[in-house]
């Protein structure tokens, strides 16, 4: 998952099959995101585990923001919005269920892309996120053949 000025942006990987969605903000979240860049990421996250998870299912959002990462499996955060977000996800996700992990920006291109005015990301950049998941040892190479052909 990834967010920006224009919208949040996410990548979701199902057995074989790729998803991806991404919305742009409504004008009162636009102008909460103007004022503080903090939000952007949380409620990007936020949108992305209610589009693609099921309560109770267990699943990883990876995202290139580290406060995010840091501060959900401990349940607080030094941000308010971190703090807003956790708080909401733990709700309807019991603990444990919902994992979030670390990937870099450079390999978060595509949700970047689809943050970014609901763009469409290409092939290569599909791959370069796949490959990204396969490095970190979170997606064998196997599962990257079958996934990509």
């Amino acid at each position: 998952v990834d967010s920006s000025s224009w919208g949040w942006g996410c990548v979701c990987l199902v057995g074989a099959r790729i998803f991806m969605a991404c919305g742009q903000w409504t004008a009162a979240e636009a102008a909460e995101i103007a004022q503080s860049s903090a939000k952007a990421e949380p409620l990007g996250a936020r949108y992305a585990v209610r589009r693609f998870v099921t309560p109770g299912e267990y699943a990883t959002l990876w995202t290139d923001h580290q406060p995010l990462v840091y501060s959900a499996p401990r349940g607080y955060s030094k941000s308010y919005y971190v703090n807003q977000f956790v708080g909401d996800i733990a709700k309807d996700y019991p603990f444990g269920t919902l994992k979030f992990a670390f990937i870099k920006g450079v390999l978060n291109s595509a949700a970047d892309m689809l943050s970014r005015g609901g763009v469409r990301p290409d092939k290569l950049c599909v791959l370069t996120w796949l490959r990204g998941l396969s490095g970190l040892g979170e997606l064998s190479l196997s599962s990257l053949e079958e996934i990509t052909g």
